[in-house]
């Protein structure tokens, strides 16, 4: 009995889900360390700082079509009635060339990315041309630059390409690699380890229900820079949770425990980490997921979550985006849209709520539809969410046709 009152204690004084987040913030994390890369291997990464091109793109002056490069003021008497007549003195092809120095009244073929010759300032389009013996004929002057994308014109070298702690994009590579950048600093990838507790995950037990919650955090967590996996299972026991935590926290940067949050007496997880962590905080007023406890060992977090799948995601996932802030500095985790609501949405008085949301597109922008559920747990409704809504405590309730902010899920860029 003492034990569950010991229990039943952590939840009696709830914080505030600000508070939660703030301690998060200011509790002194181990960070993650940081490795050398090739660009083209970066998709998804954290780059740890700035990032500045080393080079102009395009470095030289290139053509952005198939045509002829000419210069404008050999083409300055051009009409329908007086055309221009200009001898061709080769080609340029992107990556080689074979043509003679500029001579005045001459002209250039030059195919799509070839670099157009000095002393020219303009590319016609083939189409644009009449073609016969060698030689070009025009009847329009073409305007300076024309049809050219001149050095630097897409990106200065110096420019800087991407801000400190910006997950690494496929965008963002191509631009690295245009600039002459081959490899780059990224934090190592977050490693997470997920134990699950409970007699009942075991085979043969009885009421044995399958293990949903382990899976579905980590197929959910796995990206470009975080790499989540099984540490193990344990039945309602405080050593054998213990031991697994220890396991856990000698390779990872962050633990997470599904199952053993409630008030009943087989919960056994603050037992087997009353010794060997410190609380951060001890549930707080957030629908779903109050139960969830954040302790900290060795600098790292344990994330002690609900054991029923989609609560345990969906409370877990807040506060884990906040500690990927306070250790890389990411402010993109997860994207976010704009859209109104559909319908007017009430909030229990002091606690902040996750809500599933389906976004319809609509002709003003997206609408924002609150998916109603029998319980926090409906696995169905997640089917059809396209992110969460969070209502802050101090709100209880939004109106219909009101902007909201909605987190995407799924590993958008």
């Amino acid at each position: 009995m003492e034990k569950i009152r010991r229990k039943m204690g952590r939840f009696l004084k709830l914080i505030s889900l600000e508070e939660a987040l703030e301690r998060i913030r200011s509790t002194e994390w181990q960070h993650p360390g940081k490795e050398t890369i090739p660009v083209v291997s970066s998709l998804g990464r954290i780059c740890t700082s700035e990032v500045k091109a080393l080079t102009d793109f395009p470095m030289w002056n290139r053509s952005l079509v198939d045509g002829y490069a000419v210069k404008q003021s050999d083409c300055s008497r051009a009409s329908d009635v007086n055309p221009v007549t200009l001898p061709i003195n080769g080609l340029v092809e992107a990556g080689k060339s074979n043509f003679q120095k500029y001579r005045e009244g001459s002209c250039t073929e030059i195919y799509t990315g070839g670099i157009v010759p000095i002393d020219y300032d303009a590319v016609i389009m083939a189409e644009d041309c009449g073609l016969s013996d060698g030689a070009i004929t025009i009847t329009t002057v073409p305007k300076p630059w024309a049809n050219i994308e001149k050095a630097g014109d897409d990106i200065k070298g110096g420019n800087i390409l991407l801000e400190a702690s910006t997950r690494i994009k496929p965008w963002n590579i191509t631009a690295m690699a245009s600039s002459g950048i081959k490899e780059i600093e990224v934090f190592d990838k977050i490693k997470v380890g997920v134990i699950s507790t409970g007699n009942e995950l075991f085979s043969g037990a009885e009421g044995h229900i399958p293990n949903t919650t382990q899976n579905l955090i980590i197929n959910y967590l796995n990206r470009g820079f975080i790499e989540a996996s099984t540490v193990g299972m344990a039945h309602d026991d405080s050593g054998e949770i213990g031991k697994l935590a220890n396991e856990a926290l000698e390779k990872c940067h962050c633990v997470v425990i599904t199952g053993g949050t409630s008030l009943g007496g087989k919960d056994e997880v603050p037992e087997a980490l009353s010794e060997m962590s410190d609380v951060v905080f001890g549930g707080a007023m957030i629908r779903p997921g109050r139960t969830m406890t954040l302790y900290k060992s060795k600098g790292k977090p344990i994330f002690s979550i609900s054991g029923v799948p989609i609560p345990s995601m969906l409370s877990f996932d807040l506060f884990f985006e906040e500690y990927l802030k306070a250790v890389t500095g990411i402010d993109d985790y997860r994207k976010t849209v704009t859209a109104r609501l559909s319908a007017s949405v009430s909030n229990r008085a002091g606690y902040a709520g996750i809500y599933r949301v389906r976004l319809i597109p609509d002709e003003s922008g997206e609408i924002a539809e609150v998916i109603r559920t029998q319980g926090t747990g409906s696995i169905s409704s997640m089917m059809n969410s396209d992110g969460t809504l969070l209502l802050p405590g101090t709100v209880e309730g939004l109106e219909k046709g009101q902007y909201v902010k909605v987190k995407l899920f799924g590993d958008y860029f």
